[in-house]
């Protein structure tokens, strides 16, 4: 049974992705219970588990929106024919955001905790590998980047639990991190410490929190364009 007037009954599975993401990014996914959402919209836990089954499948479609959404500014950011530095400084940047920014890393942590989200963030990225350290690893195969981002991917939820650890600097874990993973790829030392000079040199901390709330407007525009098709839909099939 709903708990209040409704305010769009268009597409509730719609709603609820817009307000859930909103509220996560503004608050963090561990602080907003299904309760919180459902009561936003108007819904009752029951609507709400009818369209997710729990709060982590909702996790896992803002999480696939925002790999999507990075590697699209890092693209552009960074040198355009230079995969790897991209790629490296999507990750510093994402270790910057969770420096400055509580939300932030409650959102990446959550993510990398959480089975369902993990999984499609590996799956990404094994994709991503082959194409950025092919060429460092001629003869592996598919199944040999997908065992190795298992191991990279541990080392990148480490870094974001660290970051505020006060032994060691930002850019050291980073450092750290970053030099870890492409050892894994057989990236060369010349390599590595090269484009690790590059990207420690940005201001990866004012980048990555710019690219949030990049991400959050982006997330409210590709809802309302995914309200206005539904509401193209329901018109079209009233006629």
């Amino acid at each position: 049974m709903e708990t209040m007037a409704r305010k769009n009954k268009i597409n509730t599975k719609l709603e609820i992705k817009q307000v859930g993401i909103h509220l996560f990014l503004e608050k963090g996914f561990t602080n907003v219970p299904v309760s919180e959402i459902s009561k936003e919209i108007g819904i009752s836990k029951g609507n709400f588990t009818f369209h997710y089954a729990t709060k982590e499948h909702l996790l896992t479609e803002l999480i696939r929106d925002l790999c999507a959404f990075q590697w699209l500014v890092m693209e552009e950011e960074v040198e355009k024919n230079n995969a790897l530095i991209a790629y490296l400084f999507e990750l510093t940047t994402m270790a910057g955001s969770c420096y400055n920014n509580p939300v932030a890393k409650d959102l990446y942590i959550s993510a990398y905790t959480h089975p369902m989200s993990l999984r499609m963030i590996r799956e990404n990225d094994t994709e991503k590998a082959q194409k950025i350290f092919n060429e460092y690893c001629p003869d592996w195969k598919e199944k040999d980047f997908a065992l190795a981002e298992n191991i990279v991917s541990g080392i990148e939820y480490a870094m974001f639990l660290a970051v505020h650890d006060e032994d060691i600097t930002l850019d050291e874990k980073i450092a750290a991190t970053l030099d870890a993973i492409m050892k894994i790829y057989n990236v060369p030392k010349d390599v590595r410490d090269e484009s690790l000079k590059k990207v420690l040199a940005m201001d990866y901390c004012k980048i990555g929190q710019r690219i949030l709330e990049e991400f959050r407007n982006y997330v409210e525009m590709l809802n309302e364009k995914e309200l206005e098709e539904a509401i193209g839909q329901k018109n079209h099939s009233a006629e």
